[in-house]
């Protein structure tokens, strides 16, 4: 909450988009994910301290709109717990896989347990993706261009291996780990 609340011109002006996945002395992110994802901040308070902030900041500060403003950020959130919802409402655990999944498009995947292996730990021979991986381990955290990265090449990128692989990898290794965003963003 503070996070936005000391910085009104920053929260007023945040767009996704342009947040840096290489800068790691001047983080470009809220950092607030896993706050979020486990339940120590909720999405009312957090939406309430951006309305605050945005309304601290500089008259000609310009204000950022959904989707890449931190409201639409929040929005993006509650739209996936949405999403996960309708799922399982449907047919019972079917968010987090392909199976029964009504969103999601059954694609007959390869299974090669050295090249999910090699992506685990960061070993694939692709230094941006080795990087992303190795961080992973190291932090529990990745930005979400470089999770978006690893997601692709381990998917329809080079390796072609079950999204639902990365799903569980993810789960079991994100500080931030949240069960219908990381279900959402490894099908998109």
């Amino acid at each position: 909450e503070e996070t936005v609340l000391k910085r009104p011109d920053w929260t007023a002006s945040f767009e996704k988009p342009k947040t840096s996945c290489t800068e790691p002395s001047n983080p470009s992110t809220t950092a607030l994910s896993p706050y979020l994802s486990l339940g120590c901040l909720s999405p009312r308070t957090a939406w309430h301290a951006v309305s605050e902030a945005t309304k601290k900041a500089h008259s000609k500060t310009n204000r950022s709109k959904p989707p890449v403003s931190l409201h639409g950020q929040l929005l993006w959130r509650d739209f996936n717990n949405l999403m996960a919802h309708s799922a399982n409402a449907q047919y019972p655990g079917s968010w987090g896989r392909m199976k029964d999944n009504p969103y999601c498009r059954n694609v007959t995947w390869s299974s090669n347990a050295k090249l999910l292996n090699a992506w685990k730990e960061g070993k694939t021979g692709y230094p941006w993706v080795d990087a992303c991986m190795s961080q992973l381990q190291k932090e529990g955290w990745i930005h979400h261009l470089g999770r978006h990265a690893v997601a692709c090449f381990l998917t329809r990128g080079d390796l072609w291996q079950s999204w639902e692989e990365g799903a569980d990898h993810f789960e079991g290794q994100l500080l931030d780990a949240d069960y219908a965003l990381n279900n959402f963003n490894w099908m998109w």
